[in-house]
């Protein structure tokens, strides 16, 4: 039991290593009850200063999406930093940014020409 104790000990004594630089980008293929409806594109982006989740697609049929851009920011330690999203929702235009601080999400743009501003408390 002692042994298995000192090696998780040692590891927790340091700071985390940063980890190298990488970029990777997945297509997925989107279906809906068996028929295709779109494609989407994610790029995972690591650095020294966290995680960046990016993507692109469209959705059609019924679900009549083009997303633009859509990121999400993470902190080294994945506590959430930024979301932003670009898309055209039914013809209509998509914009919203949310930051995260200080225990506090507060979000901002527009939906289908509808303002949206608001702050919500979020754990830290």
């Amino acid at each position: 039991m002692l042994l298995l104790a000192v090696p998780v000990a040692a590891r927790q004594a340091g700071p985390a290593p940063i980890p190298t630089p990488t970029t990777t980008t997945y297509g997925y293929t989107v279906f809906v009850r068996g028929t295709l409806v779109g494609r989407e594109e994610v790029t995972v982006r690591t650095s020294a200063d966290g995680i960046t989740i990016t993507g692109k697609g469209r959705l059609s049929g019924s679900l009549d999406i083009v997303m633009e851009r859509a990121e999400v920011r993470y902190r080294r330690n994945w506590t959430p930093e930024r979301f932003e999203l670009e898309a055209t929702v039914n013809g209509g235009p998509a914009s919203l940014q949310t930051v995260f601080e200080s225990g506090t999400a507060v979000t901002s743009g527009t939906d289908g020409g509808q303002r949206i501003d608001r702050t919500d408390m979020i754990s830290s």
